[in-house]
């Protein structure tokens, strides 16, 4: 007992001392409900999502509150953020009832602070047709039709669905881990890496699977498997080195065949060449539209189209990304988030 009060006393001196510490600004940004659990490619995006602040608001202070610690410092936080303070929302692939803990964040960061200005960074939108998804997208709704709300969506399906549905601000611009670019590592590339869902997302069979792993042993890959989630969590204060650690090894690939958005997208920052597989929703394919310049990242519709999609994307010398266009659009996402904070 002595020992459970003792570090819930040190964990609220803790809250306390952190949140009397912050130094003097404009004004203070937070960013909110960020990966501290086993998701590598949200990892990326917390990382991305600081250095984007880090950038475009660099005379402010900036204060994260991972997933795992909100609930536990909302309090502290009702007292301290101002009016004039500026809140963001993590973006993602989590706003619908998949991950309704992160959709109940949003709803709880938008109704606590109904007056201060609240930007979500480029998310993927899903409710499902169920009763439970339907009666979560019509909570959604009343939350995101604030004036104070500023919906960024990563495709265009998730656009016009916000657009449709919710009485918000709502922008299109790109998956904010291609803000970031792993290029300048350079090692020796050699064999594939499969990184394939084993949760809710996968849509792949197990013949498709079978399929792909001959078609590989028949142009002398062998292959490992990778997933962009881990056995363990994976700490704010650990996730650069296990993010630098799979950006390594993808720059160690040949090829790599993914049903993974991050998958995806961590072969385009990495200029590894990608055969890219659809899952079961939009959002693959929709984040894919901002990439389909690069020649050596193939998204297939059908699972017959795996084989000529290894061979298109190996046969490209020298992959090189050239995201001169992806940085101007987030030099725009920039100004428009400027724009929204001082109206």
């Amino acid at each position: 007992m002595f020992s459970f009060l003792g570090s819930k006393i040190a964990k609220h001196i803790n809250l306390i001392k952190k949140y009397s510490d912050i130094p003097s600004s404009p004004f203070t940004i937070y960013l909110i409900g960020t990966e501290d659990l086993n998701n590598l490619g949200d990892h990326h995006i917390a990382i991305s999502q600081l250095e984007f602040l880090k950038k475009y608001f660099s005379d402010c202070t900036i204060i994260e509150i991972p997933i795992s610690t909100f609930g536990s410092e909302l309090r502290y936080l009702k007292h301290k953020i101002k009016p004039n303070d500026i809140l963001f929302c993590t973006g993602g692939g989590n706003c619908g009832d998949a991950y309704a803990n992160s959709e109940s964040i949003r709803h709880s960061i938008i109704e606590s602070f109904p007056n201060n200005k609240i930007t979500i960074f480029p998310q993927t939108i899903d409710f499902s047709d169920t009763d439970d998804g339907q009666t979560l997208l019509s909570k959604a709704k009343s939350i995101y039709s604030s004036p104070n709300v500023l919906f960024l969506t990563r495709e265009k399906t998730s656009y016009n669905f916000a657009k449709n549905n919710f009485k918000c601000t709502t922008l299109l611009y790109p998956d904010i881990v291609l803000f970031s670019n792993h290029c300048n590592i350079h090692n020796l590339r050699q064999n594939a890496l499969l990184c394939m869902r084993s949760d809710k997302e996968k849509s792949i069979t197990t013949d498709n699977e079978l399929a792909i792993k001959t078609s590989l042993k028949q142009r002398g890959y062998s292959y490992t498997y990778m997933d962009t989630t881990t056995a363990e969590d994976i700490s704010i204060n650990t996730r650069d080195e296990a993010i630098n650690n799979i950006m390594k090894r993808l720059t160690s690939t040949k090829l790599v065949i993914t049903d993974r958005l991050h998958g995806m997208v961590f072969s385009a920052i990495t200029q590894t060449p990608c055969v890219v597989l659809s899952n079961y929703n939009h959002k693959v394919k929709g984040v894919y539209e901002w990439i389909k310049d690069l020649n050596y990242i193939e998204f297939v519709e059908s699972n017959d189209d795996i084989i000529n999609a290894i061979d298109t994307v190996t046969a490209v010398k020298s992959p090189r990304l050239n995201n001169n266009r992806l940085l101007n659009e987030f030099d725009a996402m920039a100004r428009d988030i400027k724009e929204f904070i001082a109206m």
